[in-house]
């Protein structure tokens, strides 16, 4: 299986209160009305890792 990382933040606290590791995935074809990251939402390809 290969994930599609669209960055991987070693520190944020942009998603809630604390402090939190978080990794973002590339393409979305849901489309939600208000996304947040509608930069992600594109299926493109940016770095692939292997699980």
């Amino acid at each position: 299986m290969l994930l599609n990382i669209d960055s991987i933040r070693e520190c944020t606290e942009s998603e809630g209160i604390g402090k939190r590791f978080a990794i973002w995935t590339q393409g979305c074809m849901k489309r939600c009305r208000n996304c947040c990251n509608t930069q992600m939402q594109p299926i493109i390809k940016k770095k692939y890792y292997r699980l």
